[in-house]
């Protein structure tokens, strides 16, 4: 029991403690080993039952996890990187850019349009590990800017004044909730969202008038 017990609150319990005094880690797949121990913890308490009981605890599971499956099915891809691609080769012409944010993002992206397609990871190809900016993911890798070195990182990066830059942005109400990094990188241009699924979008950064 007290095995059990230790399996199934003391990670979750440190990974807090981690993530409040360093880096983020409290994330799904750093917790799914959790999953085991509590599996375990409700088959042994199945395992008390008697029959009948055990028949409708079975029952009551089966109908759980049918409807949490139903539901996974019939929900949308979660980051349909086919129809990002579509949406990028629709409107781009030569010249133009990709830039992906966050870095980690020029990874599906370069799948989806091709081996040979240049692609920006902003503000480094993952796994940035040098890269001026914040882990906030958990990952030492993948980085997202504070705006003062969204500042520096723009500076330093020449685009073509006709160009048209396709940025590539993932979850960036949770990583630039105010805009300031976008305003940033946008570095005035005129910003026009071309397409967007749920937390994914693709920002067409159009030269200024």
């Amino acid at each position: 029991a007290i095995g059990f017990f230790l399996l199934m609150f003391l990670p979750p319990l440190a990974a807090a403690l981690v993530s409040a005094l360093g880096t983020p880690i409290f994330l799904p797949r750093t917790l799914i080993g959790l999953l085991a121990p509590a599996y375990l913890a409700a088959a042994f308490g199945l395992a008390t039952l008697d029959r009948r009981a055990f028949a409708a605890a079975a029952a009551a599971l089966a109908l759980v996890f049918g409807v949490n499956l139903g539901e996974a099915l019939a929900r949308p891809p979660y980051e349909p990187w086919d129809e990002v691609a579509e949406t990028i080769r629709a409107g781009m012409r030569p010249g133009d850019e990709v830039w992906a944010y966050p870095n980690h993002f020029q990874l599906p992206l370069r799948a989806a349009l091709g081996p040979d397609a240049s692609i920006v990871a902003v503000p480094a190809p993952y796994p940035a590990l040098e890269a001026e900016g914040v882990r906030q993911t958990g990952s030492p890798g993948v980085v997202t800017l504070t705006p003062e070195a969204a500042a520096r990182w723009r500076a330093a990066r020449r685009v073509p004044d006709q160009a048209t830059i396709w940025l590539v942005r993932r979850g960036h109400r949770i990583h630039d909730p105010t805009g300031a990094v976008f305003r940033i990188i946008a570095g005035g241009r005129r910003a026009e969202t071309v397409r967007e699924w749920r937390d994914l979008d693709v920002v067409a950064l159009r030269p200024p008038r």
